[in-house]
């Protein structure tokens, strides 16, 4: 790591000597919301921030936004079965417990289950997507639990046209894959709508990876007049999956890369949500204040079934969550004395109940259980700018939160725990151009532990009863330091860096030796460099673009000492170039390396780490008048790799990746 930082302190040189003599005529600055939870200009932000755009998910012609996103710095997507249902989204070295450790936000809306299960990434289609803020590191002070590694913000798309647009769209590819959707948008002075329907089916590359869903979303946004306006968003989403399980490498050898010993597991989901935002806006004095107000419910089932012997011990866990979200919030902007401050406020309210149905169907042997979990949150952040170049920013949140476990069924019991704790964060950075600047972050964060690390239902085995609820554990606290630089002085480059500690106390992991979500002791350590950038060359008809993330997450002291945190890769990297040489037809090549990293659950690194791998995509889009046609190749040179590994009773298991595949699709503008 020390030849990644002498790296990253010669770039920040370079980068602010060659701005000396960069054209001041520069063009304005993006605008972002999720990093301050108030519309700032993207240079003004003292944090690592990735902006994905309409454009980059038009021309990117993936399924799925773990997909679109993976090649970003910061960002180590694993895919376990070629579906949404089985991802995992990591962000600054987390591992398995990455679940929990990323914020996913719709439109500000929390996604994040109170369970183990984490973010639902087949909720919502790509076709409904406007754009997606990623923030890397904490934003525990502005929107609370689970952002402790980093927070992504998708943001939905609205009505743009004064005459109603519809678009629709077919794709089809390898494994029988089908895809379709419509939507249908507008606006006027009044008001603008935006509604969208998908359809997406698979037979999977695995046996019994077959997948299958339907999403319809709708938003509207209404304006009785210029202070006042309603935002009203509405979604439904089901799906059913097949879960074809690791294998061992003798059950490869025998069965092949394709096969399972789980042909029986699998689940469903549906799940829909309401969400309104009153907002009002007016002017007192020298200051522009905005009120808003969130709400939003939403209702999810879901079940999952793991077959051990047919008829005989067949598992099932059936899940009912209902959510409600209330956070009402404050926004001042000023100018006064040469001072540009934009100050927000607000409360956070989250209640969401659980009622389980787990255990062995066969013979009426399932428990019950009601699991609730209640969050308040109070915060305030400033942001401030003085001389037009030097910014300043800070911030305090206080959390409360308060479980409840009461299990029926089979055995009855009754628990229940409370948390009380805090973060706050600083920010200081320099603007040396326009659309450039360097910055210093320090936060402190916290996670708070999910209700499954909390409480496991208490069940009999010889007359002695074992469960309930894990009373010694705590929620981890983390304190996050980063230096950045920002660099856009020139028109034809986007260049951004970092680099990242955190140190965590009580990181939440799972130990396999104890079988139980416990507390590390004394703490873990992450670092590590995050470096992006991309070129508009000749017009932009040439687009070159790389990312890097260079990092180390390891035990610091204790029973694991120096030893990594398993499934962090040290290194990965992704890069490519897309082409614009004929007119209106795009060509893109791009690749990911992905580092070894020990499977999950290898806490002492005993086993051979994963091995590394390099994928290459291609996809190339054609446009004529209101038709685009596309086709995309991926895993071009048809890489045999295993992207997800974990240590089983039997030593290390594995889940086969997908060799090479196609798809190809038109879409209808009119």
């Amino acid at each position: 790591m020390k030849k990644t930082l002498v790296l990253f302190f010669g770039l920040l040189a370079v980068s602010i000597q060659s701005s000396i003599c960069a054209d001041e005529d520069v063009d304005l600055d993006k605008i972002v919301v999720t990093p301050f939870n108030i519309r700032t200009p993207i240079s003004k932000v003292t944090k690592g921030v990735t902006v994905i755009t309409r454009e980059d998910i038009k021309f990117s012609r993936e399924n799925s936004l773990p997909e679109l996103i993976k090649n970003k710095t910061g960002i180590i997507v694993t895919d376990q079965i070629s579906s949404p249902k089985g991802v995992k989204v990591d962000m600054r070295g987390f591992g398995d417990s990455s679940l929990s450790n990323v914020l996913v936000l719709i439109d500000g809306r929390r996604t994040n289950q109170i369970d183990l299960s984490g973010v639902d990434w087949s909720q919502i289609s790509l076709d409904s997507i406007e754009r997606i803020e990623v923030v890397r590191g904490s934003s525990t002070v502005l929107y609370g639990d689970n952002a402790a590694g980093g927070l992504i913000n998708i943001i939905t798309k609205k009505g743009l046209t004064s005459k109603p647009e519809i678009k629709m769209g077919m794709s089809l590819g390898s494994h029988q894959f089908k895809k379709g959707f419509t939507s249908f948008g507008g606006n006027s002075e009044f008001a603008d709508y935006f509604i969208n329907y998908s359809h997406q089916e698979s037979n999977g590359y695995r046996a019994n990876s077959e997948y299958w869903d339907n999403n319809i979303f709708g938003k509207t946004t209404l304006r009785p007049s210029d202070n006042l306006e309603l935002e009203l968003s509405s979604g439904y989403h089901r799906d059913r999956f097949g879960l074809p399980g690791a294998l061992y490498p003798s059950e490869i050898e025998s069965g092949g890369r394709r096969g399972t010993v789980y042909p029986y597991d699998g689940g469903f989901t549906s799940d829909c949500f309401v969400t309104p935002v009153p907002k009002l806006k007016f002017s007192f004095g020298e200051h522009d204040i905005n009120l808003s107000l969130f709400t939003s419910y939403r209702e999810r089932r879901s079940k999952g079934l793991t077959v051990y012997t047919q008829g005989v011990s067949e598992y099932e866990t059936v899940h009912y969550i209902l959510a409600d979200e209330i956070r009402p919030k404050l926004e001042i902007n000023s100018a006064l004395s040469g001072v540009d401050n934009k100050f927000v406020a607000g409360i956070d309210y989250f209640h969401a109940k659980d009622n389980i149905l787990s255990g062995n169907r066969i013979g009426n042997q399932q428990d019950e259980a009601d699991i609730l979990k209640d969050t308040f949150g109070i915060y305030l952040y400033d942001l401030a700018e003085t001389w037009g170049k030097f910014l300043l920013n800070f911030g305090g949140r206080l959390e409360y939160a308060d479980y409840v476990f009461d299990q029926k069924g089979l055995v009855a019991n009754y628990d229940s725990k409370s948390i009380r704790d805090g973060a706050y964060d600083f920010g200081i950075g320099y603007e040396y151009d326009k659309k450039s600047q360097v910055y210093f972050n320090y936060g402190r964060s916290y996670r708070l532990p999910n209700t499954e690390e909390y409480y496991s239902n208490k069940y009999l085995w010889g007359g002695i009863e074992y469960g309930g609820l894990n009373s010694s554990l705590k929620q981890q606290q983390s304190h996050n330091y980063e230096l950045g630089i920002r660099h856009n002085a020139f028109d034809w480059v986007d260049f951004n860096a970092d680099i990242f500690l955190m140190d965590i106390k009580n990181e939440i992991y799972y130990d396999r030796f104890s079988f139980t979500n416990t507390n590390y002791k004394p703490q873990t350590r992450h670092y590590g460099l995050e470096l992006e950038s991309k070129f508009d060359l000749w017009e932009g008809k040439v687009q070159p673009f790389m990312s890097l993330t260079a990092q180390e997450s390891f035990f610091k002291g204790g029973p694991y000492g120096k030893k990594e945190i398993p499934f962090v890769p040290n290194v990965f990297a992704a890069g490519g170039v897309s082409l614009s040489l004929f007119k209106d037809l795009k060509w893109t090549i791009s690749c990911n390396y992905t580092g070894p990293r020990y499977a999950i659950n290898d806490l002492k690194n005993e086993y051979s780490e994963l091995k590394s791998f390099t994928t290459f995509d291609t996809t190339l889009n054609y446009t004529i008048k209101n038709l685009e046609f596309w086709c995309a190749i991926k895993n071009l040179f048809n890489r045999n790799y295993s992207e997800y590994g974990i240590i089983g009773s039997s030593g290390k298991a594995y889940y086969p990746s997908d060799k090479i595949n196609f798809q190809s699709g038109v879409t209808l503008t009119f």
